[in-house]
């Protein structure tokens, strides 16, 4: 039987590959099996399949380019946090006021 978690406000795959696998280095083999080709793109409430207690076998991850093509929707709605959207506000003007 695999392991899921549903993903908590403020955390990150390493946070959860420290927290549940007891090595804060296995978040790649997290990323690889949900197919998350960009590690700090998580969000509250979605559900990721955890590798084995155990070492999974996998001895270097080379890519987290996702496993198949299968659509975002299979993750659930997307939607950012307040805070992250006055992040990204906040970038853009920064970009605008000292590149242009």
């Amino acid at each position: 039987m695999t392991d899921i978690y549903r993903v908590k406000s403020g955390e990150s795959l390493s946070i959860i590959a420290r927290d549940l696998l007891g090595d804060i280095n296995r978040w790649p083999e997290i990323a690889y099996l949900n197919g998350i080709s960009h590690p700090y793109f998580i969000y509250p409430g979605q559900v990721l399949e955890l590798p084995p207690e155990k070492n999974s076998g996998i001895v270097e991850v080379v890519s987290t380019i996702p496993k198949t093509l299968a659509p975002p929707a299979k993750h659930g709605n997307f939607s950012l946090s307040p805070a992250t959207v006055k992040l990204l506000v906040a970038g853009a003007a920064i970009y605008l006021l000292f590149i242009k």
